[in-house]
């Protein structure tokens, strides 16, 4: 099973503790009034991991339509490929979307991606042209370390309205069940 990582404040806002203070523990000092800090309780649901919390859950989000590949990476003079000016962009886009809806989650471990396509325009698209540019993106954004950890992706187009966007859901891999789909009921 996948583990997302979460900060804090993701915690906090997601089971309701956010505004409890928090006693230290009972041989802590307080810098300055010399008064000894009260125990904490521990949390033994939720383990603590470099500053992230970590559950198990699934993430909506809507981010613009991604540029095109062509537009994403370009040709350096010694012949490299590299991240172009638009590329950029659209990453610093991506990570502010993700931050912005998602806060700090990181998925960990097999994942499974749905994304529900919207076109701006009625032109001829495939489907899986916008694929590299937009998981790359979420990768640099921190939704996951490595997009080799996506095991099953699905993709859909969901009409045509300008500016058009991909709604991107992200959640742990399931087993597959042929009443339900593949992304069962929480999907």
């Amino acid at each position: 099973m996948s583990k997302v990582r979460m900060s804090k404040r993701q915690y906090e806002r997601l089971t309701g503790s956010a505004g409890r203070k928090k006693a230290a523990a009972p041989c802590a000092r307080a810098a300055g009034d010399g008064k000894p800090r009260r125990k904490t309780k521990a949390q033994p649901e939720v383990k603590l991991c470099d500053s992230y919390r970590v559950i198990s859950s699934v993430v909506t989000v809507r981010v613009p339509w991604p540029v095109s590949v062509n537009a994403y990476y370009v040709r350096t003079r010694f012949g490299g490929v590299a991240v172009g000016k638009p590329g950029m962009v659209y990453r610093k886009t991506i990570a502010d979307e993700w931050l912005a809806q998602a806060g700090r989650v990181t998925f960990e471990g097999r994942i499974a991606v749905r994304l529900v396509c919207v076109f701006p325009d009625e032109r001829e698209r495939d489907l899986d042209n916008i694929e590299k540019c937009l998981f790359d993106a979420l990768q640099h954004a921190g939704a996951y370390r490595r997009d080799s950890q996506i095991k099953l992706k699905t993709s859909e187009q969901s009409g045509t309205q300008a500016p058009g966007w991909v709604d991107v859901t992200l959640g742990p891999k399931p087993g597959v069940d042929v009443q339900r789909g593949f992304f069962g009921n929480e999907w």
